[in-house]
């Protein structure tokens, strides 16, 4: 409750200041919208991987020795009627290129599931 009764006075301000402060505008800004008093219930979680949809799938996968990561292609961007130029440059500017860390052992080419895994 008190929380709700500090968002409204915060907002009254920014409100009365924003409405007094001179502008080549005359119009006033609308009231803030009213913070929603509504519940929500979370009732369970869940995963999306690339090996999967749910915990159990996703295990299941990476148990199999499945594995989730893999370099990105022009395929992906499922972009065939461009020309590759555009393709070429719009793949540039993918924000991440890097998708995960691949878990390895103490040694080059080795995987410790000590390290990586924790048991179900």
């Amino acid at each position: 409750m008190a929380i709700r009764s500090t968002s409204r006075r915060v907002f009254s301000s920014i409100y009365r200041s924003i409405s007094s402060s001179s502008s080549t505008d005359d119009k006033a800004f609308p009231p803030p919208p009213v913070v929603s008093s509504r519940r929500v219930v979370v009732t369970g979680l869940g995963m999306v991987t690339p090996l999967g949809c749910g915990v159990d799938k996703t295990w299941k996968q990476l148990i199999d020795g499945k594995c989730g990561v893999r370099a990105l292609c022009l395929e992906d961007l499922k972009m065939k009627s461009f020309d590759t130029e555009t393709q070429l440059a719009t793949f540039d500017q993918l924000t991440s290129k890097v998708l995960a860390v691949v878990p390895t052992g103490t040694n080059p080419g080795e995987f410790n599931e000590e390290i990586w895994l924790n048991s179900k």
